[in-house]
């Protein structure tokens, strides 16, 4: 009897599921830090519509953010642009 990959998978996540569910006394002890998010990751988005978009990463529930670089604005433009929407650039890198 041969097993189709659907069924292989659908059976190991199961038995990983199952096995997860006791996984809390391994799981790693929470840092209690915010999610930040990599401006890179928009950066398709922030040359159509910079603080828009940086709006929407504040309403997406981001408060920290690393710039990848600043999209022809001075730093004070920029800094300008991160408090209007709530954010903090707490890192940044250049190519």
């Amino acid at each position: 009897m041969s097993t189709s990959r659907r069924t292989f998978l659908k059976a190991t996540g199961a038995a990983v599921a199952a096995t997860a569910i006791g996984a809390h006394r391994a799981a790693a002890a929470s840092l209690d830090m915010p999610a930040g998010l990599q401006l890179y990751s928009v950066r398709d988005l922030l040359p159509k519509d910079f603080d828009g978009t940086l709006h929407k990463v504040a309403a997406a529930g981001y408060k920290d953010v690393e710039a990848a670089g600043y999209y022809d604005r001075t730093a004070a433009q920029f800094k300008q642009s991160m408090d209007q929407a709530g954010l903090r650039c707490i890192s940044t890198h250049h190519p």
